[in-house]
């Protein structure tokens, strides 16, 4: 059952992230105006209710929450809708 309210859009993109005070690279596996979920490089995966930071390109950032990790996936809540700043910057 898929419990997010809106329609996703796969993606491939690679980002810098901001979790657990280190800076992780993580890919954007797929991601909707309200979420995404992410694929951690080198077995960093953050724990559930982490915050973590997405820089798309600087001055560009958004955040969210971790909801559920399951190996070296994990799936965020958008701490706010993404704005279309960074709608336009993820391609959407």
């Amino acid at each position: 059952m898929d419990l997010r309210g809106t329609d996703r859009k796969p993606s491939n993109l690679v980002l810098e992230c901001v979790v657990l005070g280190r800076t992780e690279r993580a890919i954007l596996c797929d991601v909707s105006p309200t979420g995404c979920r992410i694929e951690m490089f080198d077995g960093v995966v953050p724990q559930r209710g982490s915050t973590i930071v997405f820089e798309v390109r600087d001055p560009i950032y958004f955040a969210g929450e971790v909801v559920w990790v399951s190996g070296n996936e994990a799936g965020v809540r958008f701490t706010r809708p993404l704005s279309p700043e960074v709608s336009n910057a993820l391609e959407l």
